[in-house]
């Protein structure tokens, strides 16, 4: 049987990954906007939407087919502007840190309750590809601190590259 607690943090997942696609929109726009124009970085952006989007549509589907039930909430997000690309950056690795943290926990919930199943979804679907994406993210964070002398240029080598 599918237990109400997994159910619940389900839900607080499905929330909590559309809110985070809707956030890097956000941020994507930002670096599209004339006075910005970086395309690299809003291509990494949008991407990094989708694949929220398309998290949020496997964690729906995944509660239909064990029988489970979602509430969407109201999308919360951000409302602040990003200086940089490095500051866009931090906030992004803070907010994947938070989202896997959630995760974690869910995963243990899953644990407790004797779901193995539900274990292995969060694993395979969701931890592992969010902490391979940390990875990156604090990569491109130390590549732009690199260039701490020039930052503008590295973020316009940085922008070229993604």
């Amino acid at each position: 049987m599918f237990h109400y607690n997994s159910i619940m943090q389900l839900n607080g997942r499905i929330n909590d990954t559309l809110s985070a696609s809707y956030t890097y929109l956000t941020l994507a726009f930002h670096f599209d906007r004339a006075d910005i124009a970086l395309p690299g970085f809003y291509k990494f952006m949008m991407e990094a939407s989708e694949k929220e989007k398309e998290g949020a549509m496997k964690l729906m589907k995944y509660m239909n087919k064990r029988g489970g039930w979602f509430k969407l909430r109201r999308i919360v997000t951000e409302e602040r502007a990003w200086s940089n690309g490095l500051d866009a950056l931090q906030f992004m690795l803070e907010h994947e840190k938070m989202m896997n943290a959630n995760f974690l926990y869910t995963r243990q919930i899953a644990d407790e309750s004797g779901d193995a199943h539900l274990s292995d979804f969060i694993d395979e679907e969701f931890l592992v590809p969010r902490v391979k994406f940390i990875k990156k993210i604090a990569d491109y964070i130390s590549q732009l601190k690199s260039f701490s002398k020039d930052y503008h240029l590295g973020e316009y080598i940085l922008d070229e590259n993604l």
